[in-house]
């Protein structure tokens, strides 16, 4: 296949040869229009003598080649217009080629390749988003110990002094539990990226659902 500017220089030439051929048949037709009045003022002036000057003749013979000369032109115009129109029918194909290589396959390569990336990493997060779900599921099945020891234990202390009595290092005990905010953060971690998700999932049901058909009804009939 070749080149949008191998086509567009082979259509430049044959334009110039076009160009150079209709100047030579339009100075062919002048000159066979100047010969056709020189004779006909001649034949007029002689219509009384009975031997016509050579000259009319050889202006017949001369128009004579003229214009088998122009139909030879003529034929070689028709071939050049029929070489020229092959390669502006190439040339709109080269030149859509490359709209395509340019603003398609350049781009669509590195986009399905995001997308693939993406899907991959919603992969690996399903994947490990079950092993969560397991270990949540599990911890659900657990009593807090908060509630189920050391309520009851706190609850039996007759006093503080009792309290104190068991060494129980409570302030850094609780520490332990205060584990909300940080859940909280993922949770909305989770929920922003759940709408990315849902932006990602909206982006390939458009492509899939609206711009193929679009595009599918805009190829034109075989």
């Amino acid at each position: 296949m070749k080149t949008v500017a191998e086509l567009t220089n082979e259509i430049d030439e044959i334009k110039q040869k076009i160009d150079a051929l209709k100047a030579e048949k339009a100075d062919k037709e002048k000159e066979i229009g100047s010969l056709r009045a020189s004779n006909i003022k001649l034949i007029i002036n002689t219509a009384d003598r009975e031997r016509k000057p050579a000259s009319i003749s050889s202006g017949v013979n001369r128009i004579t080649i003229l214009q088998t000369e122009n139909e030879q032109l003529e034929g070689a115009l028709q071939i050049l217009d029929s070489q020229l129109n092959a390669l502006l029918s190439e040339l709109e194909i080269a030149e859509l080629k490359a709209q395509l290589q340019e603003n398609y396959f350049n781009k669509s390569a590195p986009y399905l390749k995001k997308a693939a990336e993406i899907i991959s990493g919603l992969q690996a997060l399903n994947d490990y988003g079950k092993v969560v779900f397991e270990l949540i599921e599990e911890l659900g099945k657990m009593r807090n110990p908060l509630q189920s020891g050391l309520y009851q234990i706190f609850s039996k202390c007759k006093s503080y002094d009792q309290f104190q009595a068991l060494e129980f290092p409570w302030g850094e005990e609780q520490k332990k539990f205060q584990l909300c905010t940080p859940i909280m953060a993922h949770e909305k971690e989770l929920e922003t990226l759940l709408q990315e998700v849902k932006i990602f999932s909206n982006i390939f049901y458009g492509s899939e659902f609206s711009l193929i058909p679009t595009l599918s009804s805009t190829i034109p009939s075989d």
